[in-house]
């Protein structure tokens, strides 16, 4: 009757394990190799997943798939777009017979008010940015594309740039919508609304759109308060102005900061 071999061991007796050469020493089997396979496995879950297979918004947030502009195309973005709303405001007001000049009442209380305002906001949009919340991973998903923009821009490009969009928003939302429809629907359906088409025209997710509403209803409550279209011009100059210094150049929760400009 023909016996069994067992396969890949040519002329082994099934019942017996295989001689070992005694020119060879006896293998010693090691628990290092498992410590270092669970330490690498622990260090890489600490440092998140790779580039390669980060999720879109994380690539986004480095700056992986959102273009840093030049200078020159940061300068042309803005005022082309912080200019066209310039102009829609002048125009409907000439129509309406809203002056946009007259309602910047110059004093140095609607400077102050402007600075003042501009700090709670900042205080909470930073402090939720910087958390390790819900809110803060949500809150740098909608701002870090922003942060990309100006990422190669120097300070006085961010600072002319905050004071376009201070300038020419408060004219467009506050001074003549706002004001315009005031005569119209009330005060307060006029605040709301105006505030509500800021938060649309900043509308690049709908977190940053209640975001954006909510600062408009700020600023819009601002003007009325000081009578003075100077004080949500200083106070949203101000705002942008420290919010992209800050992620730009301090934040490292914005992707990372550049170390040129860090102190």
């Amino acid at each position: 009757m023909t016996r069994l071999i067992p396969l890949g061991i040519k002329g082994a007796h099934p019942n017996k394990q295989p001689r070992q050469d005694a020119t060879t020493p006896p293998r010693q089997v090691s628990c290092s190799h498992d410590t270092e396979t669970t330490q690498i496995r622990q260090n890489a879950h600490s440092k998140g997943p790779s580039p390669a297979i980060r999720p879109a918004h994380h690539r986004l947030l480095m700056g992986t798939d959102f273009p840093r502009l030049s200078r020159s195309k940061l300068a042309g973005l803005a005022i082309a777009t912080e200019g066209a709303m310039l102009l829609i405001a002048l125009a409907v007001g000439w129509f309406l017979g809203i002056s946009v000049w007259s309602q910047i009442n110059t004093s140095w209380q609607a400077v102050a008010w402007g600075i003042a305002a501009a700090i709670p906001p900042l205080i909470i949009i930073l402090g939720i940015a910087e958390s390790n919340t819900k809110m803060g991973e949500m809150s740098r998903r909608d701002f870090g594309p922003v942060i990309e923009l100006f990422r190669n821009a120097t300070i006085f490009d961010i600072l002319y740039v905050s004071i376009l969009a201070g300038l020419c928003e408060e004219a467009l939302f506050r001074a003549i919508i706002q004001v315009g429809l005031v005569s119209w629907i009330g005060l307060i359906p006029a605040l709301i609304l105006a505030s509500i088409l800021f938060g649309l025209a900043h509308a690049i997710s709908k977190s940053y759109f209640t975001f954006a509403t909510l600062i408009g209803i700020y600023l819009g409550a601002l003007l009325i308060l000081t009578d003075s279209l100077l004080a949500p011009i200083i106070a949203h100059a101000v705002y942008d102005f420290i919010a992209l210094l800050y992620g730009t150049r301090f934040s490292k929760r914005f992707g990372h900061a550049d170390p040129e400009h860090v102190e």
